[in-house]
């Protein structure tokens, strides 16, 4: 059975947009306001916490609410936010972001180790992602591998490393079932020399290529799962926050964002 149920339907107009959302929820009276092109999105509320602890009342532009806050000024603002784990989650967030006016975004989450030569709490960059999740193919062709459009990646990569963060760059396997990860893929992925496994990374990437704008992932070593499953998320928690703080310090020195591309058979939609 082919997957997505129609095949080519990444080449299909949407049935509706972020955009005619937005258009229902002002008619509601709701605040759908302009966001900053410069996000970066967290999975933790624990790691979330810390960052407005750290960051909020020094630095902060804005209070924000429950689950988004501003640092920074003028062109160099950064939006944070809070999303729930997984692609479908993420996939939502990045379009509805978009259409706000986003344009570069970049994820930052745990990650579970096959290489045993990364330790717990060590950070690493997403070069190319292995799509075992399903989101991504209702948006791009089909294919093994999701990469990350445009030059955020390599541009974050120079800008942590000129900080002084140790950074390993790699392939990630992402998957939506972390309780169905089976001994055998796990060890023919780490042969194959995949770094981590996560739940967003392909469809990030896929949704952003799609939209026309840029995006990164960056991940801290949470567990091992091969040979065997080992967990050490409580030795990842300072240094995810370690590393959501430089990628936000980091990022507005990154470019100076992507031009929006309007998808393929979406102009008369999004008009």
């Amino acid at each position: 059975m082919p997957f997505p149920q129609r095949p080519g339907k990444h080449r299909e107009p949407s049935l509706f947009t972020p955009r005619d959302f937005h258009r229902y929820l002002r008619q509601r009276g709701r605040d759908v306001s302009p966001v900053p092109a410069r996000q970066v999105v967290v999975f933790s509320r624990a790691l979330f916490g810390g960052l407005r602890r750290d960051l909020e009342g020094t630095r902060a532009q804005a209070p924000g609410n429950e689950s988004s806050f501003t640092v920074g000024r003028g062109s160099r603002t950064v939006r944070v936010s809070l999303c729930p784990v997984g692609a479908p989650a993420l996939a939502i967030h990045v379009e509805e972001m978009v259409d706000r006016g986003a344009r570069r975004i970049v994820s930052v989450g745990y990650a579970g180790a096959l290489s045993p030569r990364l330790a717990s709490g060590e950070s690493v960059l997403c070069s190319r992602a292995l799509r075992d999740e399903g989101t991504s193919y209702h948006y791009a062709r089909t294919a093994r591998f999701a990469r990350p459009p445009g030059s955020l990646t390599r541009e974050l990569a120079r800008g942590l490393r000129v900080r002084g963060l140790a950074l390993r760059s790699g392939p990630s396997w992402t998957v939506d079932a972390i309780y169905r990860e089976t001994r055998r893929e796990a060890r023919s992925y780490a042969q194959e020399g995949i770094l981590t496994v996560e739940m967003e990374a392909s469809a990030l990437f896929a949704v952003a290529r799609y939209r026309g704008i840029e995006a990164a992932a960056v991940f801290t070593v949470s567990d091992h799962l091969y040979p065997r499953w080992r967990p050490s998320f409580h030795l990842a928690e300072k240094p995810i926050l370690s590393l959501a703080e430089a990628v936000i310090e980091v990022l507005p020195d990154c470019g100076a964002g992507a031009r929006l591309r309007t998808p393929a058979g979406e102009r008369s939609a999004r008009s």
